[in-house]
Protein backbone atom coordinates (compact mmCIF):
# COMPACT_ATOMS: atom_id res chain seq x y z
CA UNK A 1 0.00 0.00 0.00
CA UNK A 2 2.83 2.39 0.85
CA UNK A 3 4.35 1.92 -2.61
CA UNK A 4 1.09 2.25 -4.53
CA UNK A 5 1.88 5.82 -5.61
CA UNK A 6 5.33 4.72 -6.75
CA UNK A 7 3.80 1.93 -8.84
CA UNK A 8 1.36 4.28 -10.55
CA UNK A 9 4.07 6.85 -11.22
CA UNK A 10 6.03 4.20 -13.11
CA UNK A 11 2.96 2.66 -14.75
CA UNK A 12 1.69 6.02 -16.00
CA UNK A 13 5.00 6.64 -17.75
CA UNK A 14 4.50 3.53 -19.86
CA UNK A 15 2.35 4.78 -22.70
CA UNK A 16 0.19 2.47 -24.77
CA UNK A 17 2.85 2.44 -27.48
CA UNK A 18 5.47 1.27 -24.97
CA UNK A 19 3.67 -1.67 -23.38
CA UNK A 20 6.45 -3.97 -24.59
CA UNK A 21 8.77 -2.44 -21.98
CA UNK A 22 6.31 -3.04 -19.16
CA UNK A 23 8.12 -6.26 -18.28
CA UNK A 24 10.94 -4.09 -16.88
CA UNK A 25 8.79 -2.83 -13.99
CA UNK A 26 9.47 -5.97 -11.89
CA UNK A 27 13.18 -5.09 -11.98
CA UNK A 28 12.35 -1.99 -9.95
CA UNK A 29 10.11 -3.90 -7.55
CA UNK A 30 12.98 -6.26 -6.75
CA UNK A 31 14.95 -3.26 -5.46
CA UNK A 32 12.26 -2.10 -2.99
CA UNK A 33 13.67 -3.89 0.09
CA UNK A 34 16.98 -2.03 -0.20
CA UNK A 35 15.78 1.41 0.91
CA UNK A 36 12.79 3.04 2.57
CA UNK A 37 10.26 4.75 0.31
CA UNK A 38 9.91 8.49 0.63
CA UNK A 39 8.02 10.49 -1.97
CA UNK A 40 9.87 13.73 -2.69
CA UNK A 41 9.09 16.70 -4.88
CA UNK A 42 12.61 16.86 -6.34
CA UNK A 43 14.16 13.44 -5.84
CA UNK A 44 17.32 12.76 -7.82
CA UNK A 45 19.28 9.52 -7.77
CA UNK A 46 22.46 11.46 -8.56
CA UNK A 47 21.98 13.75 -5.55
CA UNK A 48 21.07 10.82 -3.31
CA UNK A 49 24.26 8.98 -4.26
CA UNK A 50 26.36 12.12 -3.92
CA UNK A 51 25.03 12.67 -0.41
CA UNK A 52 25.19 9.08 0.83
CA UNK A 53 28.10 7.35 -0.92
CA UNK A 54 30.72 9.78 0.29
CA UNK A 55 33.14 11.86 -1.71
CA UNK A 56 36.07 9.50 -2.16
CA UNK A 57 37.38 7.76 -5.25
CA UNK A 58 35.40 4.64 -4.34
CA UNK A 59 32.10 6.52 -4.55
CA UNK A 60 32.96 7.98 -7.94
CA UNK A 61 34.06 4.56 -9.20
CA UNK A 62 30.82 2.94 -8.03
CA UNK A 63 28.85 5.69 -9.70
CA UNK A 64 30.74 5.41 -13.00
CA UNK A 65 30.20 1.64 -12.99
CA UNK A 66 26.49 2.22 -12.41
CA UNK A 67 26.29 4.61 -15.36
CA UNK A 68 28.20 2.22 -17.62
CA UNK A 69 25.79 -0.70 -17.15
CA UNK A 70 24.99 -2.44 -20.41
CA UNK A 71 22.18 -4.78 -19.35
CA UNK A 72 19.18 -4.83 -17.04
CA UNK A 73 20.77 -7.57 -14.95
CA UNK A 74 23.96 -5.54 -14.48
CA UNK A 75 21.93 -2.42 -13.63
CA UNK A 76 19.90 -4.37 -11.06
CA UNK A 77 23.08 -5.76 -9.49
CA UNK A 78 24.81 -2.37 -9.27
CA UNK A 79 21.69 -0.59 -8.01
CA UNK A 80 21.24 -3.16 -5.24
CA UNK A 81 24.81 -2.50 -4.14
CA UNK A 82 24.57 1.28 -4.02
CA UNK A 83 21.10 1.19 -2.47
CA UNK A 84 22.39 -1.04 0.34
CA UNK A 85 25.15 1.48 1.02
CA UNK A 86 22.83 4.47 0.95
CA UNK A 87 20.23 2.73 3.13
CA UNK A 88 22.91 2.08 5.74
CA UNK A 89 23.30 5.85 6.07
CA UNK A 90 19.54 6.41 6.34
CA UNK A 91 18.76 7.40 2.76
CA UNK A 92 15.20 7.19 1.52
CA UNK A 93 14.26 6.66 -2.10
CA UNK A 94 11.33 7.95 -4.13
CA UNK A 95 10.60 4.63 -5.83
CA UNK A 96 8.30 6.21 -8.39
CA UNK A 97 11.06 8.47 -9.69
CA UNK A 98 13.72 5.76 -9.49
CA UNK A 99 11.38 3.30 -11.19
CA UNK A 100 10.80 5.68 -14.06
CA UNK A 101 14.55 6.27 -14.34
CA UNK A 102 15.26 2.53 -14.41
CA UNK A 103 12.56 2.10 -17.02
CA UNK A 104 14.20 4.65 -19.33
CA UNK A 105 17.83 4.01 -18.34
CA UNK A 106 18.68 2.34 -21.66
CA UNK A 107 16.81 4.80 -23.89
CA UNK A 108 18.69 6.10 -26.92
CA UNK A 109 18.78 9.64 -25.54
CA UNK A 110 20.79 8.73 -22.40
CA UNK A 111 18.75 11.41 -20.60
CA UNK A 112 18.59 9.43 -17.34
CA UNK A 113 22.35 8.83 -17.27
CA UNK A 114 23.07 12.49 -18.07
CA UNK A 115 20.70 13.72 -15.34
CA UNK A 116 22.20 11.36 -12.74
CA UNK A 117 25.73 12.43 -13.70
CA UNK A 118 24.92 16.15 -13.63
CA UNK A 119 23.38 15.81 -10.18
CA UNK A 120 26.12 13.55 -8.81
CA UNK A 121 28.97 15.80 -9.95
CA UNK A 122 27.21 19.10 -9.21
CA UNK A 123 28.73 21.21 -6.44
CA UNK A 124 27.24 20.37 -3.07
CA UNK A 125 24.83 23.06 -1.91
CA UNK A 126 25.23 24.21 1.64
CA UNK A 127 21.74 23.89 3.06
CA UNK A 128 20.09 24.80 6.29
CA UNK A 129 19.15 22.11 8.79
CA UNK A 130 15.46 22.42 7.87
CA UNK A 131 16.19 21.86 4.15
CA UNK A 132 18.24 18.76 4.92
CA UNK A 133 15.45 17.42 7.09
CA UNK A 134 12.83 17.80 4.39
CA UNK A 135 14.93 16.59 1.47
CA UNK A 136 16.54 13.24 2.25
CA UNK A 137 16.58 12.76 5.96
CA UNK A 138 15.42 9.44 7.36
CA UNK A 139 13.22 11.27 9.87
CA UNK A 140 11.10 13.15 7.35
Amino acid sequence: VQLEAAYWKVASDIGKSHREIAHHVPHVVLLFPYADHHQQARFSMGRLLQAHLGDGDGAALRFRRLLSCESRDELDHRLRGVLRLTAASGARVDWGVLGRDVLWFFADTDRVRRNWAQDFYAPIKVSTESERGSDQSPNS
